[in-house]
């Protein structure tokens, strides 16, 4: 897939800013898919995505994000257990770029004011190990 991506898009930055809410967006569809595959790929495919970026720009997703991310990482299927735990690692990292004060981002408090609630509630609270261990 790596070789396909690269032989189709120039500027992968570029594109991958340009098009990272509609991306994003069908990552965290998918992350609840029926298929194990699509779940597994799609956890994959968010630790790529964030990786070296913020979500400054879809701050509206980080709820559902980490709440879908606390489900799937429960999931029958140990290979999308694993990929789901990335995925949590890979948002955690940037979450915590994001409410960094001395890196002087503007929605630091927006960001806390969004991220604590679904960690208190879901992340605190949830019987998964995994989930405990990020929280």
């Amino acid at each position: 897939m790596s070789s396909i991506w690269e032989a189709l898009v120039n500027e992968q930055a570029k594109t991958i800013d340009l098009y990272f809410q509609p991306i994003l967006e069908d990552l965290i569809v998918h992350l609840t898919s029926n298929l194990w595959r699509n779940r597994e790929s799609s956890c994959m495919a968010l630790c790529d995505l964030l990786r070296g970026r913020t979500l400054e720009a879809a701050l509206d997703k980080m709820d559902p994000l980490w709440s879908t991310l606390f489900r799937v990482v429960d999931d029958i299927k140990e290979s999308v257990r694993k990929a789901a735990a990335g995925a949590l690692r890979a948002l955690s990292k940037v979450c915590i770029k994001m409410v960094d004060v001395d890196s002087g981002k503007v929605n630091s408090q927006r960001t806390i004011e969004l991220l604590l609630p679904v960690l208190l509630q879901q992340g605190l609270s949830s019987g998964v190990e995994e989930v405990q261990a990020i929280t």
